[in-house]
């Protein structure tokens, strides 16, 4: 339960700078994580049906999760390419929105289903005979549940702002392996010797994939591709990005709590990114931002107290100052911002 949602919040968070941070977007996301989970669960019971499954199963199944994650965190890096050939295709809000849809399921399906699978397989495990059923599978659930509440606090707050979206990832992976490989170990007799050696192995290589592979290219990861496709389309080249962004210079990148926040730079302009779009900007942003300010206190007769929402760049909490108040108060829900 912990490490399926540390999964769940970052490739959330990942999935937000691929294919926008909207409703529909998180709507999608959260469709394909429970459609997942929901199948995986399904099929696993059907499939087990006949079967006793051991704590050999669900090694296999935590080994399989973890090399499941780690193919999906390299393949992240080219989905905001596959978007824009998406939408060459057509810009037709039903169209952009299955493919959202069709994003989130290719990133999450193989891993959902695993982890879907690991519910069923526990009960198994642990529900003792008939009579205890229900006692045993509400304890499991209960654990599974705290699990999940510690796994989202552990990710939202800890693991992403403090090691960012894409190593808080690797430490699922880890965490996955290490179980899987803990759980072989403690079946050894039931595996067998070829066995045992085969789940090492496959602990092994994925350890060594998670601290070695190359990290995220974050001037591809906050492109906002999914929102500015028109001036990426022409310059992608099969499903690589990063021809598109040789002009930009990344002057600041932070995995925030709620969102990435970037600082780009291109041509003598800046700009602020939020999950990869552009909030505040040196360019044409320039008027909005200062008359978001200039306009309520110009309207007032005589304004002493002022509340920005959002600080952006801080152009507008600039231009309210310049009138004689006597307090600003500046509400940001993202430290990042600031």
């Amino acid at each position: 339960g912990a490490v399926s949602m540390v999964y769940e919040v970052g490739w959330t968070r990942a999935l937000a700078l691929v294919i926008g941070s909207s409703t529909y977007a998180f709507t999608a996301m959260l469709l394909a994580f429970l459609l997942g989970i929901a199948l995986g669960s399904a099929l696993f019971a059907r499939l087990a049906a006949a079967r006793r499954a051991g704590p050999a199963a669900f090694a296999y199944l935590q080994l399989f999760i973890g090399a499941a994650a780690l193919l999906i965190l390299a393949a992240f890096e080219r989905l905001p390419a596959v978007l824009l050939h998406a939408r060459n295709v057509s810009l037709a809000p039903g169209f952009v929105l299955a493919v959202q849809v069709a994003l989130a399921i290719g990133a999450m399906l193989v891993p959902t289903l695993l982890i879907g699978a690991t519910f069923p397989c526990a009960v198994r495990l642990t529900a003792a005979s008939v009579e205890r059923v229900g006692v045993d599978v509400g304890r499991l659930y209960a654990l599974n549940t705290l699990g999940a509440i510690a796994g989202t606090v552990l990710a939202g707050f800890a693991l992403v702002p403090g090691l960012g979206v894409g190593r808080a990832l690797r430490v699922g992976v880890l965490l996955n392996l290490a179980i899987g490989f803990a759980l072989a170990l403690s079946a050894r007799r039931a595996l067998g010797a070829r066995r045992l050696a085969a789940m090492a192995a496959l602990a092994g290589v994925g350890a060594l994939g998670a601290v070695a592979l190359p990290a995220w290219n974050p001037l591809v990861m906050a492109s906002g591709a999914s929102i500015y496709v028109r001036s990426y389309q022409s310059w992608v080249k099969g499903f690589d990005l990063s021809p598109a962004l040789e002009r930009e210079r990344l002057l600041f990148y932070e995995d925030g709590p709620s969102a990435t926040v970037t600082v780009h730079e291109q041509d003598g302009l800046r700009y602020l990114r939020v999950n990869g779009k552009t909030d505040a900007s040196t360019g044409e942003d320039m008027h909005t931002q200062l008359m978001s300010g200039h306009l309520p206190m110009l309207l007032h007769p005589a304004p002493k107290t002022v509340l920005v929402i959002g600080l952006g760049s801080g152009v507008t909490v600039g231009a309210v100052a310049q009138y004689p108040v006597e307090r600003i108060d500046v509400v940001e829900i993202e430290p990042a911002v600031a």
